[in-house]
């Protein structure tokens, strides 16, 4: 007899999230972890990326202190601190997670695991060691990993992955940055931030699958901070130089030749399924990843996937929902992940957020809609904080409900959950304007832009007719 009811594969937030819910519905669960619980997002994405974001969002305010009447010389940055920092932030995190496992009696075993069919997992024990293990019910939650493009020179020495990046303790004077989704924005935004000189090369442009607006808004706020772009080039090949490595690409037909300190290469995710057995045990995979129905069942009898390894959107929130919505339906609880009203943040300075359609989107599906845009530099918050660079743009349909909203502003991440709710809970454009926000708060700015679709703003020049 199984000693489990469950078996998940990692524990990223996909899978400790999964764990969780099952234990609280009664469960006895085992997660096999490979290398650290929390999985990539914890331990070398979401979690460190924003601590290494809020040390250089610190030094874009500590060099503008004079500004608020604050005098204390001039900044510098100590990237053995900011390290320090981000490790804090990680080890805390992480150490709560299993704190939380814990609590929850769910049984951790460190390994590699392999699906051996009929409910069976093996387990390669990080000491050597293999055990077998027997479910019902078997989760994989094992993420994706890091998609990296074959040209020549891509294993020189100063071309890293953004997991090795977070590993590295020093300060580039020069770094280009190839890739243009948030990974890659990301770490552009932040060491240009920490002082180093950026570059960022993309094959086709920024946050390519985001509001084009937006994309556009928020390349020219970043070149103003002193970010190079080379939009629509593909990399060729990198070679060691007198002074760094050489990086060669190619715009169009025209050649195009930089140096650099380091290059970091960011173009996407792929599923992670090496070494599972998928296709021993009968699990199919696809272009996406490995293939589920809407309860996220596999084409194996009681062998679940959620998260990365099924395909975009890559997400680690997404992960969650779908782990939650899976263990509900094995254990009889069946939920829903509304896929319609996903919100998104990409942690640039400034901020970037987004949910529902895209204006691109609306106009590809040929639908009717409405568009509406306020300023942060008409709202008393942003002001007063000095962050009055971005927008908020609202998009609707025409029966009265948010189609899309998309922010490229301060505290725009968190700003974002406003409309994500209004558009989950079908709440009209109406009632968002008869909703009362108080004063001043950066909350307004969304209230402004909704009121914008009825011409209703009040802080903004009316059109003119």
């Amino acid at each position: 007899m199984a000693e489990n009811d469950l078996i998940v594969i990692g524990s990223g937030p996909g899978g400790y999230v999964a764990a969780i819910r099952a234990a609280q519905l009664g469960a006895r669960v085992t997660v096999i972890e490979e290398d650290k619980v929390g999985g990539t997002c914890l331990n070398y994405g979401c979690i460190p990326t924003k601590a290494l974001y809020q040390s250089a969002a610190t030094a874009l305010l500590a060099a503008r202190m004079e500004d608020f009447g604050v005098v204390a010389g001039k900044p510098a940055i100590d990237m053995a601190k900011v390290h320090s920092w981000k490790r804090r932030a990680v080890d805390k995190l992480t150490g709560g997670v299993s704190q939380l496992l814990k609590g929850y009696k769910i049984n951790v075993v460190n390994g590699r695991a392999r699906l051996a069919g009929n409910g069976k997992v093996i387990v390669k024990r990080n000491d050597g060691e293999s055990l077998e293990l027997e479910s019902k019910n078997v989760l994989i939650a094992t993420g994706s990993k890091q998609a990296v493009p074959e040209v020549c020179g891509i294993n020189l020495k100063g071309v890293m992955t953004s997991k090795e990046l977070l590993g590295y303790e020093g300060l580039p004077g020069r770094l280009l940055v190839y890739g243009g989704g948030y990974i890659a924005m990301e770490f552009a935004s932040i060491y240009n931030a920490l002082g180093s000189k950026v570059t960022v090369m993309v094959r086709s442009k920024v946050l390519r699958l985001m509001d084009g607006e937006i994309s556009k808004r928020l390349t020219l706020l970043l070149k103003k901070r002193g970010i190079t772009f080379y939009e629509g080039t593909l990399l060729d090949r990198i070679e060691e130089g007198e002074k760094g490595l050489t990086v060669h690409a190619l715009k169009g037909e025209e050649a195009v030749t930089l140096d650099a300190d380091l290059v970091l290469v960011a173009t996407g995710n792929v599923p992670n399924t090496d070494g599972l057995g998928l296709e021993e045990a009968g699990v199919k995979t696809g272009p996406k990843g490995i293939v589920v129905d809407e309860f996220y069942r596999t084409s194996a009898e009681g062998v679940y996937a959620i998260g990365d390894v099924i395909g975009p959107p890559y997400l680690a929130h997404v992960a969650s929902e779908e782990g939650k919505a899976a263990v509900e339906a094995i254990f009889g609880r069946p939920g829903k992940v509304n896929y319609g009203v996903i919100p998104a943040a990409v942690f640039t300075i400034p901020e970037v957020a987004t949910a529902g359609k895209t204006e691109e989107e609306l106009q590809r599906e040929k639908v009717s809609y409405k568009v509406s845009k306020f300023l942060f530099g008409g709202n008393g918050k942003a002001v007063a904080m000095g962050e009055e660079e971005g927008l908020v743009k609202v998009l609707a349909y025409d029966d009265g409900h948010l189609a899309g909203v998309h922010i490229v502003g301060p505290h725009a991440s968190d700003l974002i959950h406003e409309a994500a709710i209004a558009m989950h809970a079908g709440v009209s454009v109406e009632e968002l304007i008869s909703c009362i926000h108080a004063h001043p708060t950066l909350a307004e700015v969304f209230h402004e832009a909704v009121m914008a679709l009825n011409e209703e703003a009040i802080h903004q020049l009316p059109k003119k007719r």
